[in-house]
């Protein structure tokens, strides 16, 4: 696997998925690098994993295992947006939870229940409840990602699953399909290329904050180079500045960061950038204490939001906004740049303008989706 950092311990499979094309995409991958379990019952080994692991850090323990296993709610999801601040309607296809990378301050350390990394592998469920969705939205754009509940790419070289949804969603030509990551693991979208319903995303921070807050991420160097190489390949192009985080010395490396960014790749095949300043529940801050005890990012001053997330003061916001919108303008004069869980004060702030609604906000990014396809 391209991404050395990333260890996975032992593969856990429930029986009933065990012949499953995931299944079967991950045993081919391992071969017989690394121990393979076979259970008959997914949520007694979560418990019992979770008793056995109470007073060790569970979540990086967690980290290690792939469980496969069937997914017993549903596959098509809204994103979680919150009250009082307007969302894009995002839709999220839920193959999979939990992360191999090691981001400080991410908020599925917290999120679910079992800490492993699971992949959800009934896929003829998943295929059916696709096809159904997929058709009540004909005539509308539909807008789906995979990065909400997990990395899109960290694991798709062992569960191959890139290479197995794509062809099935490129039949529905009003789908515009966001792979999301901070990986560099491209290699399954090259059969793929020249599809702009297909747009890969990239999660951006100053490489200081990478090194310090992303492990086992890729730099941002790699990162800018595979997002060339999927824009050579023609697909669509995303970048996501979330969270933002305020540092001494932000200032220039933001700069330093958005700059890289416009001398790697042409403006006009983005399809949206999002903004979004580091943000979290007040619990996951002991969570991320005690996990990352060098991380300074829980120093700041924080007022709880509308969502009872904690948040920087809106002046910290709207500092950290303006400049890094400005230089984004100042490259990219026409592209999409939407803030994500901000409140319309903030839009009109940083912009001039603010969406009405969260309808306004998902039919700016619907809007791109289409003017990129002429």
């Amino acid at each position: 696997m391209s991404n050395t950092n990333i260890i996975l311990e032992r593969i856990v499979i429930d029986k009933s998925v065990a012949e499953s094309p995931l299944a079967r995409n991950v045993l081919q991958g391992v071969g017989n690098t690394i121990p393979v379990q076979y259970i008959a019952d997914s949520v007694r080994y979560v418990e019992g994993f979770n008793s056995r692991n109470f007073l060790q850090d569970s979540i990086g323990a967690g980290k290690r295992i792939l469980l496969i296993t069937p997914n017993k709610g549903s596959f098509f999801k809204n994103c979680p947006g919150t009250p009082r601040y307007l969302c894009c309607l995002y839709k999220i296809l839920n193959f999979a939870t939990g992360c191999p990378l090691e981001c400080s301050y991410c908020i599925l350390q917290g999120y679910f229940s079992s800490p492993l990394l699971t992949l959800y592998a009934n896929t003829d469920k998943m295929l059916s409840e696709l096809e159904r969705i997929f058709n009540q939205w004909s005539g509308r754009v539909l807008r789906l990602g995979t990065g909400e509940f997990t990395d899109s790419l960290a694991l798709d070289e062992l569960t191959g699953f890139n290479s197995f949804i794509i062809p099935f969603i490129r039949r529905w030509g009003h789908v515009f399909f966001e792979v999301k990551t901070k990986t560099a693991t491209i290699a399954s979208l090259e059969e793929f290329k020249n599809d702009r319903h297909i747009i890969c995303s990239w999660s951006l921070s100053p490489q200081r904050i990478i090194n310090n807050e992303e492990q086992n991420t890729a730099s941002l160097v790699e990162r800018l180079k595979a997002a060339q190489r999927c824009q050579d390949w023609g697909f669509g192009l995303g970048f996501h500045f979330d969270p933002i985080i305020y540092y001494e010395g932000w200032e220039d490396e933001y700069y330093e960061l958005i700059r890289s960014l416009f001398s790697s790749i042409d403006w006009r095949r983005i399809y949206w950038i999002s903004l979004g300043t580091l943000r979290f529940p007040a619990y996951l801050k002991e969570i991320i204490e005690r996990r990352f005890p060098e991380t300074k990012i829980t120093f700041a001053e924080f007022i709880t939001g509308g969502d009872g997330k904690l948040r920087y003061f809106l002046p910290i916001r709207l500092r950290l906004y303006k400049q890094i919108y400005k230089w984004i303008r100042e490259r990219a004069p026409e592209v999409v740049v939407y803030f994500c869980m901000e409140n319309p004060l903030v839009w009109r702030e940083v912009t001039g303008y603010s969406p009405e609604s969260n309808k306004a906000v998902a039919t700016l990014l619907d809007d791109s989706c289409l003017a990129h396809l002429r």
